[in-house]
């Protein structure tokens, strides 16, 4: 049964699982003027049955956290075997973790990277 949900039911259970959804005058990240709410706790769903892949993509990808190097670079390497998943992105929050300044240079461009794809 849950194979045969329509496309447009799936996404919106998607972004109804999202986090933060408890409460709508809260945010997950940011202040009043800028705000995200993570999708993280909806990745699950996307792993129901093979059906419902679509639409998880589509939810997941909406609204993305890259934080360091190494998040970039699995951001990267899916954008390069799957590019047209770039274009879902329409929020993304970006950062890096380097304490050194040596290290914060990589990572800089690495996160330079993902804002190019």
């Amino acid at each position: 049964m849950a194979d045969s949900l329509p496309y447009h039911l799936l996404v919106s259970v998607f972004f109804a699982a999202r986090d933060g959804n408890d409460d709508p005058d809260a945010f997950d990240h940011g202040g009043d003027l800028v705000h995200w709410d993570s999708m993280e706790s909806a990745a699950d769903f996307a792993l129901v049955s093979k059906a419902w892949l679509d639409a998880g993509v589509f939810a997941l990808y909406r609204s993305i956290s890259i934080i360091g190097e190494e998040a970039a670079e699995l951001f990267l390497r899916t954008i390069r075997a799957r590019p047209e998943r770039a274009a879902l992105v329409r929020s993304l929050v970006i950062g890096l973790l380097a304490d050194e300044e040596a290290d914060a240079e990589a990572e800089s461009n690495k996160v330079l990277e993902v804002l190019e794809a």
